[in-house]
């Protein structure tokens, strides 16, 4: 049974600096497990009474000038900060803990900025930058064991961006972005631990944020009239490619960390999206292949998406 609640509260006013908008939420989240069977007999505590609970509190302030100049060319500035708290819980009805989703605190301060610079000529620059700063703070430790060395861990990321739009025509445009993006370890990944017999908590204090090297370029093209006058066709194709380094991955030695930092990989792929509106005829279609390569274990990164097909064709009556 899962009893969700939520509360927000926004405020917005037209200042002397641009366009105002703040947001106050809170959500809570309840989830209680009862009577679920283990088909596999398994054991352990993963089929056991339990009660999950998330409760999140966050506030949002941004402002968004779009009336700025930098030299000739127009600006639209947005800048704003974030913070937000969240404490998880996880008990059995016995009063156990639940080694697999640890108990805890996780608190995001994060200031970020992003401009959008339009020189006039049809090429618009975008730069932006969001820089964060976390502490991941344990629950109780498991009382059975001798282990209470699990102390917050705090970390700092720094994700920069710079994208640009240009408009060739009325109907074709061109559009790309770099970008450096940092996650920094969750709970689980920090603090997990093996329910198992003799299994010390041996949390992932280690941990260093994955780092992402991330590149994308593309076009789309938009035209009307092409079959009779009052039809749309809209088209896009996006080439992209990533390298991730540090990524966090499972480690299945019983006496080491439950986490780990490991693999570097590489990601690329194309992604191509069309559609076509008329009055009597509609259609959408949606491509996505994907490559992946796991340079560490020098194999086909196993996590790697799958490639897919879609395709939607209507008649209006």
């Amino acid at each position: 049974e899962t009893t969700d609640q939520t509360l927000s509260f926004v405020y917005e006013q037209s200042t002397d600096a641009g366009d105002l908008e703040v947001t106050l939420a809170y959500a809570q989240t309840d989830v209680a497990q009862t009577n679920a069977t283990d088909p596999f007999n398994f054991g352990g505590i993963l089929f056991d009474d339990t009660d999950y609970g998330y409760s999140t509190l966050s506030l949002d302030a941004r402002v968004t000038n779009d009336g700025l100049t930098l030299g000739n060319a127009a600006m639209a500035l947005t800048y704003g900060s974030t913070i937000s708290y969240q404490d998880r819980t996880a008990r059995t009805a016995a009063g156990d803990f639940v080694g697999f989703h640890p108990e805890g605190t996780y608190t995001r301060v994060a200031a970020f900025a992003e401009a959008e610079i339009d020189f006039g000529n049809g090429f618009t620059l975008i730069p932006g930058l969001r820089v964060e700063y976390t502490v991941s703070e344990p629950g109780p430790d498991d009382p059975s064991t001798a282990s209470d060395s699990r102390n917050p861990i705090e970390e700092f990321t720094v994700s920069p961006k710079l994208a640009f739009t240009y408009d060739v025509n009325d109907q074709i445009g061109l559009f790309g972005s770099l970008a450096i993006t940092q996650r920094a370890p969750n709970l689980d990944e920090l603090f997990s631990y093996r329910n198992a017999q003799g299994a010390p908590v041996i949390p992932a204090v280690g941990l260093d944020p994955e780092t992402a090297y991330s590149a994308e370029f593309g076009f789309t093209y938009s035209t009307s009239g092409l079959l009779n006058p009052d039809d749309v066709f809209d088209a896009r194709v996006t080439a992209y490619f990533s390298r991730v380094e540090d990524i966090i991955v499972t480690d299945g030695a019983i006496t080491t960390p439950q986490h780990a930092n490991s693999d570097t990989v590489e990601i690329y792929g194309l992604e191509v999206e069309a559609a076509y509106v008329s009055e009597l005829f509609y259609g959408n279609v949606a491509i996505a292949l994907s490559e992946g390569q796991n340079l560490t274990q020098d194999e086909v990164w196993d996590e790697l998406p799958q490639d897919s097909f879609s395709l939607t064709l209507g008649h209006r009556n």
